[in-house]
């Protein structure tokens, strides 16, 4: 790994330059002047000092980076014949269109108001070179599948990361490749189901909800559990095996610690 990324890494400012990574909670108010003021920082434990290229990102949950369109900084729009869609498809696009405004937009701000972080955002490698460290020194969650789908990207397009001739030290067969790209998609789809779930019923990261609508949240989650089992014991094509699979892991069921403490 040492070696793929001293081969990724930029000869420029871009490496040469460090600064330290943004924190996970900033506490900020808007008074009536309109102006933004940070008022305190916490969680500095999770922060770090790395070098321009391997900083300079966009947040997780708007991020938009492996979008082909969205690579390509065009102001992004509604097809045409959208009116003509099936509702289903219009919603698809709808939600497509916002993450890639949003990634859009926050490229095109930080390029007007804070130019250092710009310069590392829009470096060619950027995306893939973060991807990369990132899960490759992120706490291992019981899959790695990120870490080798963004690996078999950077061995798809070796010789335009690395243009001196150098060989590429790692090397997946066809079969690895086809069989990682339906992993990847599988697991890419359920978490975008499960992000939408999260989102309708009101939950953060991690089913975080308010206090004040917590029994709310609680009461349509099971809600939304109680049709979603209807809707597979209703399929003929459904299992046995499926519907107990889909029943014991609801994502907005409570979490039972005592499952919990062999693995602590």
């Amino acid at each position: 790994m040492e070696n793929i990324m001293s081969l990724m890494m930029p000869r420029s400012v871009l490496s040469a330059s460090a600064t330290p990574t943004s924190p996970t909670a900033i506490f900020e108010s808007r008074p009536d002047s309109g102006s933004l003021q940070i008022h305190s920082v916490l969680d500095w434990q999770h922060a770090a000092v790395l070098p321009l290229f391997l900083n300079a990102g966009m947040p997780e949950f708007i991020s938009n980076e492996e979008d082909e369109f969205s690579q390509q900084i065009i102001k992004p729009k509604l097809p045409d014949g959208f009116d003509k869609l099936p509702v289903e498809d219009q919603d698809r696009e709808r939600e497509l269109l916002h993450r890639r405004l949003v990634h859009y937009h926050y490229i095109i701000s930080t390029s007007t108001y804070n130019r250092i972080h710009h310069k590392g955002l829009v470096y060619r490698l950027n995306s893939l070179c973060r991807r990369i460290f990132i899960h490759a020194s992120a706490m291992w969650e019981g899959e790695t599948i990120k870490l080798l789908y963004a690996l078999i990207d950077l061995v798809v397009d070796w010789e335009r990361v690395v243009t001196d001739g150098t060989p590429c030290p790692v090397v997946f067969t066809v079969e690895e490749i086809d069989a990682a790209e339906k992993l990847y998609q599988a697991l890419k789809n359920a978490e975008r189901g499960e992000r939408l779930l999260r989102g309708h019923v009101g939950c953060g990261e991690e089913t975080w909800v308010p206090a004040a609508h917590y029994e709310e949240s609680k009461a349509l989650g099971q809600e939304l559990k109680r049709m979603t089992l209807e809707a597979w014991a209703d399929d003929k094509e459904t299992t046995e095996e499926e519907y107990a699979v889909v029943e014991a892991n609801w994502p907005l069921d409570d979490m039972d610690e005592e499952e919990l403490k062999e693995y602590k």
